[in-house]
C-alpha cells in the first residue's frame, strides 16, 4: 500500500509571498526552493492511500467550521538555540481562531500526531542558518517587521522530488479547503454545497480529465460541488485576461438529472464574472446532455468541430441574467 507525506499549512498570498521570498534569498534560505511561504498547522506526516481520503475530509471539515483568518506576520525571532532558525511570530486578532483551527485538525487520526515541541505558529524564513552567528544580526534588522496577511483557505502539500538536477524533495499544495462554510444549494430538494477554488482535490480530479500543463500563464480554477461528504460533480479551467477556458466539467453518474450540472456551471460562471472576464469558452460534443445543459444556460455553439465529435461553445457574460 502506497504512502503519503503530508503536511496542512496556510499558505502565504501574493503579493505578500514574493516579498516574504526576497527575504530568504537575502538570508540564503535553500528551503526557498522546497516549499512556499506558509504557517504549518501539522507538520510531515505519513498518510496511507486508505486513509488520504479520511484525511481531507478531516481538513475540510474543520475549515469549514472557522472563518477566513486576518493574522500578523513579524516580528522576526528565533528557535534558536534549539534550532538555528529565523522566523516571523503570528499574532494578532485571529491567533485565537488559528489555535482553535489547529486543534480540530490534528484533533483525530490520521492527522493527529505527538509533537516533540509546544505548537508556535511562525513563518519560516531560514530553517538551519549557517553560521549560526548571523541568527542574531538578522532577527535584529527585522525586529520591527510587521505585516497583515489575511488567509481565506487551508492547504495540504505533499511531498515529492524536484524537478531540477539534485534530488531535494519539494512540497507541493494538491489539496485545499475554503475557510468557512460552502456555498448550499437546492434546499429542499438535493443540497449541494459548492467550493471553489485553485486546483481540484483528488476526489474531484478522479472524476475529471486533468492535465497540469495546461492554461499556461493563466490563473487556474476548480469548482466542486459535494452531496453530503463526497463529490458529485466537478469542473476546472483557468482565465487569462477577459476569457475564462472550461477544460472540463463532469457529474458524477449517480447524480445526473438532478440538475447539478447546471449549478456547478452557475458557479464557474459567477468565478470567471468575479475575476472580470468577459468570455466563457468550453469544447464540448455538439449533441447529446452536454450539449443540452449548455445551451440551457444560454451558450452558444461556435465555430467548426475541433476534435473527437466536440466542438466550441461560446457564453458572452454581459448577456447573463443578473442573480
Amino acid at each position: 500500500m502506497s504512502r503519503h507525506r503530508i503536511a496542512v499549512a496556510l499558505l502565504v498570498a501574493q503579493p505578500l509571498a514574493t516579498e516574504l521570498d526576497g527575504l530568504r534569498r537575502a538570508l540564503g534560505a535553500a528551503e526557498r526552493e522546497r516549499v512556499p511561504p506558509h504557517v504549518t498547522l501539522v507538520s510531515p506526516v505519513n498518510v496511507s492511500d486508505r486513509r488520504l481520503m479520511e484525511a481531507l475530509d478531516l481538513v475540510r471539515r474543520a475549515a469549514a467550521a472557522s472563518a477566513p483568518l486576518r493574522l500578523e506576520l513579524g516580528p522576526a525571532a528565533t528557535f534558536a538555540p534549539v534550532t538555528p532558525t529565523v522566523h516571523l511570530a503570528v499574532g494578532g486578532d485571529g491567533l485565537d481562531a488559528l489555535l482553535r483551527l489547529r486543534a480540530t485538525i490534528v484533533a483525530d487520526a490520521p492527522l493527529r500526531r505527538d509533537e516533540p515541541y509546544e505548537y508556535v505558529p511562525h513563518v519560516t524564513i531560514a530553517q538551519e542558518l549557517a553560521p549560526p552567528d548571523a541568527i542574531g544580526p538578522a532577527v535584529a534588522t527585522l525586529g520591527s517587521w510587521r505585516v497583515k496577511a489575511s488567509f481565506d483557505r487551508v492547504h495540504v502539500l505533499r511531498q515529492g522530488t524536484g524537478t531540477g538536477a539534485g534530488t531535494a524533495t519539494v512540497w507541493k499544495p494538491f489539496a485545499e479547503a475554503t475557510l468557512g462554510p460552502p456555498a448550499v444549494v437546492g434546499r429542499g430538494g438535493v443540497e449541494v454545497a459548492l467550493t471553489v477554488g485553485a486546483r481540484p482535490d483528488p476526489e474531484a480530479a478522479a472524476l475529471l480529465v486533468v492535465d497540469g500543463a495546461a492554461g499556461g500563464d493563466g490563473q487556474p480554477f476548480a469548482v466542486t460541488a459535494r452531496v453530503g461528504e463526497r463529490v458529485a460533480g466537478a469542473a476546472w479551467g483557468w482565465t487569462s485576461g477577459s476569457v475564462a477556458i472550461v477544460a472540463d466539467l463532469v457529474v458524477a453518474e449517480v447524480h445526473r438529472h438532478q440538475g447539478l450540472g447546471r449549478k456547478v456551471l452557475d458557479a464557474v460562471e459567477s468565478e470567471a464574472a468575479e475575476r472580470g472576464c468577459d468570455v466563457l469558452i468550453v469544447a464540448a460534443p455538439g449533441g447529446g446532455p452536454a450539449a443540452a445543459l449548455l445551451a440551457g444556460a444560454g451558450w452558444q455553439a461556435a465555430g467548426e468541430s475541433v476534435a473527437d465529435g466536440r466542438r466550441l461553445w461560446r457564453r458572452e457574460l454581459s448577456a447573463r441574467p443578473p442573480a
